[in-house]
C-alpha cells in the first residue's frame, strides 16, 4: 500500500511540475569573447559553443556549454566581414557576408571541421540575383541548405542550391521578404523552422510556407545580438560576453530585458503590434514556396506527451489507492 501511495505521489508531483513550467533559465558568459560577437552557434552533439567577432573572422572561439574557453577553430583565408555562424552535420559554417558599403559582387561561406586548431576548409561563393546586400546572418537547414538573410533596404531571405559548386559563383534565390533589422538567425530542431533575431525581438518563421509562427518582442534589449539554439527548446541570445538563455517563443509575447542583459519578466501572450515587421506574405512582398520539408516534429511535442502521460498515470494510481482504501 505504501509503495502504491509513493508512486502516486511521485506521479502527481511530476504532473504538477510539468504543468507548472521549468525553473528560471541561466545565462551563459563567453570567456575571452573580446569584441562584440557577430555570430554564435551551438553543437548539440559535443555541447560546445562557437563564437566569432567581425575583427576575428578566421579565428572562431570554442567554449563548453557554460562558456569556458576550450580553444579556437582557425583557418587561413582572407575574409571581409564575418557576420554569422552555423553548425550542421559535423561541420562549422562561417559566413563572410557583411557588406555595409554595398560594394561586394559576391559573398563567401566557409565550411570547416568542428575541431580545435587550424583547419582546412571548403569555400562557396554566392551572388544575389538583385544586386549587393548587407547580411548579418547565415543559416543551414535540416537538409543542409545554406540560407542568407539580409538587412538594410529591401531585406530578404535567400537560399542556395542544395549542393553548391566550389569552383564558380553560385546564384542565390530570393524566397521571401525578411523582417526589418535581422542580425542573426538559426534553424530550430525540426530543420525547417527558423528563428531570426530582428530589430525588435525574435521572429519564428516556417521555411516551407514563410508564415510567421510566433513573435517575441524585446523591451530594452541591446542592438546587434546573435542567436543560436541551445538545449531542448531553448535558445541563447546576446552580443557577448553574456548570452541570455531563453525559451523559443511559441506565441506572440513580450519580454523586458534589464540593463544587466537579463530577462527580468516572464513572457505574456499579447497581439502583435507591428505587422510591418512580419515576414508573412502580403500582396507587395516577394514570396516563393519554401524549399524545405519537415523531417521531425519539434522537440516541444515530447514535452506535451510527457505532461499528458504523467497526468494519466497520476489519476490511475490515485484511483487504485482510493479503491484499496474501500
Amino acid at each position: 500500500m505504501r509503495s502504491i501511495r509513493r508512486i502516486a505521489a511521485v506521479a502527481a508531483a511530476t504532473a504538477c511540475l510539468a504543468w507548472g513550467g521549468t525553473p528560471a533559465l541561466a545565462d551563459v558568459t563567453i570567456s575571452d569573447s573580446g569584441s562584440p560577437l557577430t555570430g554564435v552557434a551551438f553543437d548539440p552533439q559535443s555541447s560546445r559553443l562557437f563564437a566569432v567577432s567581425d575583427n576575428e573572422g578566421t579565428n572562431v572561439l570554442v567554449t563548453d556549454a557554460k562558456g569556458t574557453k576550450l580553444g579556437a577553430v582557425s583557418f587561413s583565408a582572407k575574409t571581409e566581414s564575418v557576420q554569422g555562424l552555423a553548425v550542421y552535420s559535423g561541420s562549422l559554417y562561417v559566413g563572410d557576408v557583411g557588406d555595409s558599403g554595398g560594394k561586394r559582387n559576391k559573398i563567401t561561406v566557409y565550411k570547416l571541421p568542428l575541431e580545435v586548431g587550424n583547419q582546412s576548409y571548403n569555400s562557396y561563393d554566392f551572388r544575389y540575383p538583385d544586386g549587393s546586400h548587407d547580411a548579418k546572418s547565415v543559416l543551414v537547414s535540416g537538409r543542409g541548405r545554406i540560407y542568407v538573410v539580409t538587412a538594410g533596404e529591401n531585406p530578404g531571405i535567400y537560399y542556395a542550391e542544395l549542393e553548391p559548386s566550389r569552383s564558380g559563383v553560385n546564384k542565390l534565390s530570393r524566397a521571401s521578404d525578411a523582417p526589418a533589422g535581422v542580425t542573426d538567425g538559426v534553424f530550430l530542431s525540426d530543420g525547417v523552422t527558423m528563428a531570426l533575431r530582428t530589430g525588435s525581438g525574435v521572429q519564428v518563421i516556417d521555411a516551407s510556407s514563410w508564415e510567421t509562427r510566433a513573435t517575441l518582442t524585446y523591451q530594452g534589449a541591446p542592438d546587434g545580438e546573435s542567436i543560436t539554439t541551445f538545449s531542448g527548446d531553448k535558445m541563447l541570445v546576446g552580443a557577448g560576453p553574456q548570452l541570455r538563455e531563453e525559451a523559443v517563443p511559441t506565441s506572440n509575447s513580450t519580454v523586458t530585458i534589464s540593463p544587466s542583459g537579463e530577462a527580468s519578466s516572464t513572457p505574456s501572450p499579447e497581439p502583435s503590434e507591428n505587422p510591418g515587421n512580419s515576414a508573412s506574405p502580403t500582396s507587395q512582398e516577394t514570396t516563393t514556396q519554401g524549399p524545405e520539408e519537415k523531417t521531425t516534429q519539434p522537440a516541444r511535442g515530447g514535452t506535451r506527451l510527457a505532461i499528458a502521460a504523467a497526468a494519466v498515470l497520476a489519476l490511475a494510481l490515485g484511483a487504485v489507492v482510493f479503491f484499496r482504501k474501500k
